[in-house]
């Protein structure tokens, strides 16, 4: 396991990109869109589970350092908080959601950030975001984890690149898990998240970001009550129980679930709408 932490500064510009202007013409429309329903957007996510981990080129979705030019805004981040707030949505719920790293039952480690492994996407997002470096550097892979290399110096992160741009950090983090295993895997990995936000507590290691240590924690995908689309009703069952034996159970603010469904027409995964019965109720 070793990812080209290059492809950001490396990989070549697409000749076929549409160009960001048009794709700020259609960001622009659909949250004009919005505002005209009298609705709000409560979340844009810019690129659903985004990689600036093992796949450091998806940072140009940040930050696009080869499709520049005269009168190009080469931050989409930049500009869809830009759209969000003129037409009075949260600015800061621009985001990107991200997924978990796979491993062997019970299994963790620490990565190169400090986090769980298994946090590794999120990790990196979040330190894209603010400018820092991301990618994996230099680790030492088992059990499918990037785990750091011990002890970590200052050639572990060799070669890793950053945006060199630093943002405020969305108010949002939207995390995607389809874990199996039972309830303890869940609880085990909720409980990483929860040493996650922690890190930026005032008390916390990174030290104190307000924005980031009080962001709403959203499980964007993950398993639905079906017997259906590769999900059971157990694994459903066992993440509300894993989360509600977790650290992360009653946490203030907001944590919110949103089972997946393919809603696409003969295709779903379940009627739409659907009632979930019996109910799931994690702890608020």
């Amino acid at each position: 396991m070793k990812a080209n932490d290059n492809s950001y500064n490396c990989a070549p510009a697409n000749p076929y990109f549409v160009g960001w202007n048009n794709i700020y013409t259609v960001y622009d429309a659909a949250m004009s869109a919005v505002q005209s329903a009298g609705l709000i957007a409560s979340e844009f996510d810019i690129t659903n589970e985004i990689d600036p981990a093992f796949h450091t080129v998806m940072g140009r979705m940040i930050v696009d350092n080869k499709h520049t030019g005269p009168g190009i805004n080469p931050r989409p981040l930049e500009a869809v908080r830009y759209y969000l707030n003129t037409y009075g949505s949260d600015y800061l719920h621009a985001s990107y959601s991200t997924g978990d790293v796979g491993t062997v039952l019970s299994y963790d480690c620490s990565s190169l950030y400090g986090d769980s492994a298994r946090l590794t996407r999120t990790s990196a997002l979040v330190s894209a975001i603010a400018g820092g470096l991301f990618g994996l550097g230099s680790i030492s892979p088992v059990n499918g984890l990037p785990c750091a290399t011990i002890p970590v110096t200052s050639s572990s992160t060799v070669g890793m690149p950053s945006t060199s741009y630093p943002f405020t950090p969305p108010t949002i983090i939207d995390f995607h898990t389809y874990i199996g295993g039972g309830a303890s895997e869940v609880t085990l990995l909720f409980n990483n998240v929860w040493s996650f936000y922690n890190s930026f507590s005032p008390i916390g290691w990174r030290g104190y970001n307000h924005d980031v240590y009080t962001s709403i924690f959203i499980v964007g995908e993950t398993h639905s009550n079906v017997n259906a689309c590769g999900q059971t009703k157990t694994d459903a069952s066992n993440v509300v129980t894993g989360y509600n034996a977790s650290s992360m159970a009653g946490r203030s603010p907001t944590v919110i679930f949103r089972p997946w469904n393919n809603v696409q027409e003969g295709s779903a995964c379940y009627p739409y709408p659907h009632t979930i019965n019996p109910p799931y109720t994690p702890v608020p």
